[in-house]
């Protein structure tokens, strides 16, 4: 198995399996959701080497140039919405991947484990992260990755749908082409069967936290479809900075 076989090319519709919601008891027994300050740790288990913050990215009409968009920064035009999560509109036919690290820099302002997407200030021209479950392309980066430290199959919980947990199982690439779809709970949560990763997503932020070992950190981070920070499970879900005006 090869990671395009399995983290970015898949024949079909996802064959996920429903199984009982206890397989994601351990996630439960090892987060802090009660914590009145959100954590890493409040979406990740702790006991793992690594913790990584994928951050998913913004986007620019194809063609524009950053300087461009910045400066129409206060221009009485509105922000359009981004697409929701699964749509192509905000994929590589008519938009451009934007880094964090290209627009903090431009904005000269830090780019700290905490960062947010409420540290940017309205930009017309510019297309904001997808919230939740990351954009279908930085996706199947993330599962191309994966896929190098997956050893058989994995598990995902759709999070308080109604309530109550979804707990489904199949392949890597199931997984990932199930989330492409568009198909998520308040909190999204995947993992290897052997627990050797953890991936975790909530529906009010532009990033994706992943715990593994060090070896899975540098490759994430060593990716270039995708752009990440190291964190710890004491780093703050949110900034406290707020820049949008």
């Amino acid at each position: 198995m090869t990671s395009t076989d399995e983290g970015s090319r898949h024949d079909g519709p996802p064959q996920l399996r429903r199984v009982d919601a206890s397989a994601s008891a351990w996630v439960r027994a090892a987060t802090r959701p009660c914590q009145e300050r959100a954590v890493v740790g409040t979406l990740l288990p702790g006991g793992y080497d690594a913790y990584v913050k994928v951050l998913h990215p913004f986007w620019l009409p194809r063609g524009m140039t950053l300087d461009a968009a910045l400066a129409r920064r206060h221009d009485d035009e509105t922000v359009e919405e981004l697409d929701e999560p699964g749509t192509t509109r905000a994929g590589p036919f008519e938009w451009a991947r934007l880094t964090w690290r290209d627009l903090m820099g431009a904005l000269r302002l830090p780019l700290t484990p905490e960062v947010d997407e409420d540290v940017v200030p309205d930009l017309p021209e510019l297309r904001y992260p997808f919230v939740g479950v990351p954009d279908p392309a930085t996706l199947r980066a993330l599962g191309r990755v994966l896929t190098s430290f997956t050893s058989g199959g994995c598990l995902l919980r759709l999070g308080e749908l109604g309530g109550a947990d979804v707990m489904l199982e199949g392949t890597l690439a199931d997984v990932v082409e199930h989330l492409t779809l568009g198909v998520s709970g308040d909190r999204v949560t995947w993992w290897s069967a052997d627990r050797a990763w953890c991936v975790a997503a909530h529906e009010a932020a532009e990033f994706t936290l992943v715990a593994g070992s060090e070896t899975l950190a540098r490759a994430l981070l060593a990716c270039a479809d995708l752009e990440g920070l190291r964190v710890e499970l004491t780093t703050s879900l949110r900034s406290d900075a707020r820049g949008r005006d």
